[in-house]
């Protein structure tokens, strides 16, 4: 099975339930931290037809949504909906994953209530584990759970994919997406002077390899047409932030502009709070203009040296709602009932040391012989610790 996941921290945190699917599943891994929706947008615009082959889409975004996005991203419900919609022509099933928080306000709860609804409307269907009655002991923070207990989520999940093969034939069709990505061979093109010259450079890490275009402090990003510009995805090295100038044209037609540092860690996609008709992208070295997207609340890097823009991409849109043609399929709530009394049976709220780790190899060889489902996933934990233990593999593979 081949699953493709556009999600946001939970879906990349090592140990958590991405490990447990790969397991068993191809995954390709679309994720990155700290993101909107606009994220998953620009990720399943550009790698469109490459989603289409997939088995399964995952997605997360509710977390951030709660936390940053939802209330302070003018249209930002036109692009969850527009999200749900680009996903329904692809004609493949999709799962929507609201990951719990130790925390949830009665207007989170409200929120997460109408992501469920618009999810189900679009054939995607659902699991909250807000449900599933995680307390604090559960959590590695406030929005993400102990990686062994996210894992076992993952082994969960793995057996409700078995029980239900997909055998559904779609009829969707995407007719008009209003976004547009523009990346950084399309944007060298765009950039004046010619001299210096700016330089494509290209940055890998586990999940992406991506290009990008490294401006110079006298380049500059022109567009003969204004843009209307969403979000920018970008690259910093480490410890190091750069600074970006988008020249816009107001409605009274008068050009003005607005100067943001960009202070994400290494891959990034920068929401803006509204869409900006952008006819210039350059830096400005000049830190004292600059002013932090307040969108992450996030502390700005204690040094004053801004490093070289390093531009990944852009994200248009045109204001409109997606066209299309829905999959006609029928999404539904997940639950994982017993996952929180699973998660307590095994103490995975305490983390697993060495000796955990025996204790639940000795009882995945003692239950092997009543409940074979049981003993499977429980030789699915030692496994994750104990790559080559030998008996595990025996166990879930099915071999006596």
């Amino acid at each position: 099975m081949l699953i493709s996941i556009i999600g946001t921290s939970n879906s990349i945190i090592k140990g958590g339930y991405v490990d447990a699917l790969s397991s068993r599943c191809t995954v390709v891994n679309y994720s990155s931290g700290r993101n909107s929706v606009l994220h998953h947008i620009t990720e399943i615009t550009k790698n469109y037809k490459r989603i289409l082959s997939s088995d399964l889409i995952i997605i997360d975004h509710s977390v951030n949504d709660i936390n940053f996005y939802h209330e302070r991203v003018k249209d930002y419900q036109l692009h969850v909906e527009n999200l749900y919609k680009i996903i329904s022509s692809t004609n493949v099933e999709c799962i929507n994953i609201l990951f719990p928080m130790r925390q949830l306000s009665s207007s989170g709860r409200v929120y997460c209530d109408h992501l469920k609804e618009k999810s189900l409307i679009h054939g995607i269907s659902v699991i909250d584990l807000n449900d599933c009655g995680f307390k604090a002991p559960h959590f590695l923070d406030t929005v993400h759970l102990i990686p062994s207990i996210a894992y076992y989520f993952g082994i969960s999940l793995l057996k409700f994919i078995d029980k239900e093969p997909s055998n559904n034939f779609g009829s969707g069709e995407l007719v008009f997406n209003p976004y547009e990505f523009l990346g950084a061979n399309q944007l060298v093109e765009k950039v004046v002077p010619e001299t210096p010259q700016a330089k494509i450079g290209e940055f890998s890490n586990s999940l992406r390899t991506e290009k990008y275009i490294e401006l110079e402090r006298e380049n500059v990003i022109i567009f003969s047409d204004p843009i209307s510009l969403a979000s920018i995805s970008y690259y910093n090295l480490v410890d190091e932030f750069a600074s970006v100038v988008l020249e816009f044209v107001d409605k009274s037609s008068e050009s003005n502009s607005v100067s943001y540092l960009l202070v994400g860690d290494k891959y990034y996609n920068e929401t803006f709070p509204e869409i900006i008709c952008c006819v210039k992208i350059f830096q400005d070295l000049q830190h004292s203009r600059m002013q932090p997207p307040g969108l992450m609340r996030r502390k700005n890097k204690e040094t004053s040296l801004l490093s070289k823009l390093k531009i990944v991409g852009i994200t248009c849109f045109a204001g409109e709602d997606v066209k299309f043609t829905p999959s006609g399929f029928q999404g539904v709530e997940i639950k994982f009932s017993n996952l929180l009394s699973d998660v307590e049976m095994m103490g995975l709220a305490r983390g697993l040391g060495k000796k955990d780790i025996n204790f639940l190899r000795s009882a995945a060889i003692s239950m092997h012989e009543y409940d074979t489902d049981i003993s499977k996933r429980l030789a699915k934990i030692v496994l994750r610790y104990r790559k080559k233990a030998h008996k595990m593999k025996s166990i879930v593979e099915g071999e006596d």
